[in-house]
């Protein structure tokens, strides 16, 4: 990639954050009148500059590009460009990232609050980028695989009780909320990227305009749960109870939902659920199709682990004491 690619790069992935911050403001503020169509046309001319630069690249040509309704109210085009916008700015970072290593040395970026003597903790939150990569890279890639990558790093929510609260806009991207209690909360627009929900409760919760893309939600109850406008791209729906859920405007490609409970939920095209090949067009993954592999993947620390103690060494046998020679008899 050339110089002058990554400095355009750049300029539009700035673009993208600016638009961002601009739709939360206006979601926050309930500002929709005239605000969605103009963030609409804006996110689609940053979209068509992104598309010039990378002509043959599906993702950004097709899967980024908005087509939207007409008629649909503009509080929906904000929640879509919001959607969009963010999957943009993830797969540019990584487009930038994967230049980064490969030409110029390996470059980290993020929020590692930590000194530079504290080696061990840099090595995690590297350790922990990875995982968090390679856990969505499989999700997504491979809908046939049933990936179910455990993690107790970073901030834990395992069986925590969220019930009823208010988490718009929250980031839980890569967390593990493994059984939690997340029935009735209200989480607009917000970030499971890569999270495990695996056993949670999720029946009546809100979830419209937010990020699900490679997360596991396996054996979630998320009866009459709503993820409107959501990106569910590469999310792990196995044997989820969704009946009654409300999918209307989500991405659900590449998702797992072999073994899933649809009965009287609403499909992306706001029709409701009536048999398996209804997700046919959305490429979602409903039926056991060849042989499956699951892949389980543990990354707890060894000193958070009991320590298995080495088995003792056998007690050899005692050797049998020698008979005791009769005394001769004079």
């Amino acid at each position: 990639m050339d110089e002058t690619k990554i400095q355009k790069l750049q300029q539009y992935l700035q673009a993208l954050k600016a638009l961002q911050r601009s739709v939360e403001r206006a979601v926050q503020m309930d500002v929709f009148q005239g605000t969605g169509r103009m963030a609409v046309k804006q996110y689609s001319g940053i979209q068509r500059k992104v598309a010039e630069l990378y002509p043959d690249d599906f993702y950004v040509t097709d899967t980024l590009t908005l087509e939207l309704d007409e008629e649909i109210a503009e509080r929906h085009m904000l929640s879509q460009v919001q959607l969009a916008a963010g999957q943009m700015v993830i797969y540019l970072e990584g487009l930038l990232r994967e230049q980064n290593v490969g030409g110029r040395g390996f470059e980290f970026r993020g929020d590692l609050n930590i000194d530079r003597g504290d080696w061990r903790g840099l090595g995690r939150e590297i350790q922990e980028q990875v995982m968090r990569l390679t856990r969505e890279t499989i999700q997504r890639a491979v809908s046939n695989i049933d990936v179910d990558v455990q993690t107790n790093r970073g901030e834990n929510y395992r069986d925590a009780n969220l019930e009823g609260a208010t988490l718009d806009g929250a980031n839980f991207s890569g967390r593990n909320l493994r059984g939690a209690n997340m029935t009735g909360v209200h989480a607009h627009m917000g970030n499971f990227s890569g999270a495990n929900l695996k056993d949670a409760l999720l029946e009546g919760a809100d979830f419209e305009g937010s990020n699900f893309s490679g997360a596991n939600l396996k054996n979630v109850n998320a009866t009459g749960a709503r993820f409107a406008n959501c990106n569910l791209t590469g999310a792990n729906f196995r044997d989820a109870v969704l009946e009654g859920a409300n999918f209307t405007g989500a991405r659900i490609d590449g998702a797992n939902l072999v073994g899933a409970i649809l009965e009287g939920a609403t499909l992306p095209n706001g029709e409701e659920y009536q048999r398996e090949s209804d997700l046919n067009r959305y490429h979602a993954s409903h039926s056991e199709s060849g042989r499956r592999i699951r892949i389980e993947i543990d990354t707890e620390d060894d000193d958070e682990k009991p320590k298995r103690q080495p088995p003792e060494p056998p007690v050899p046998p005692v050797p049998p004491v020698p008979p005791v020679p009769p005394h001769d008899r004079f």
